[in-house]
């Protein structure tokens, strides 16, 4: 989001993107309540997926051809 013209978390408007302690100042009027998440798998593909492919967790390749177009993580 934007605030006066530059990008700013709303969660944190004064961080400097770095990790540290959470701000106690906050652009909300009411704290929005958030579960923190973590990842739970990653993998490589010599193209974007199918969704479908990816709940299913055979998205990923085990080994990319030299010619591949991209790398998707």
């Amino acid at each position: 989001m934007r605030k006066d013209g530059a990008i700013a978390d709303p969660f944190a408007p004064d961080a400097l993107n770095t990790c540290g302690p959470a701000s106690d100042k906050s652009l909300w009027n009411t704290p929005v309540a958030f579960a923190p998440g973590g990842l739970i798998a990653a993998g490589f593909s010599d193209a974007v997926p199918d969704y479908d492919a990816i709940k299913a967790g055979t998205a990923g390749q085990t080994a990319m051809p030299r010619t591949a177009p991209a790398l998707v993580v």
